[in-house]
C-alpha cells in the first residue's frame, strides 16, 4: 500500500539512482526538520516497498537452494 504519492516518490528515487533505503533516510530526515502527514505516508510506502522487495528476495533465495 502505497499511495500515490508514495508511488511517485519511489518512481523519482529510481530515475535519480538513489535507492530506496537512500531515499527512506532523506525523508526520515525532512520529516524530523518539519513533520507532516504527507511526508509519514510517504515514509511508510516506501517502507513497505522496502519489506516488499526483501521478503520477495529472500522468497527467491529460498526457492533457488531448494530446488
Amino acid at each position: 500500500m502505497a499511495d500515490g504519492i508514495g508511488i511517485e516518490f519511489i518512481d523519482i528515487a529510481s530515475m535519480e539512482r538513489r535507492s530506496l533505503e537512500a531515499a527512506l533516510a532523506q525523508l526520515v530526515a525532512k520529516y524530523s526538520r518539519f513533520p507532516s502527514s504527507e511526508l509519514a505516508r510517504m515514509i511508510r510506502g516506501i517502507n513497505a516497498e522496502i519489506i516488499q522487495r526483501r521478503i520477495a528476495r529472500e522468497a527467491a533465495i529460498i526457492a533457488v537452494t531448494n530446488s
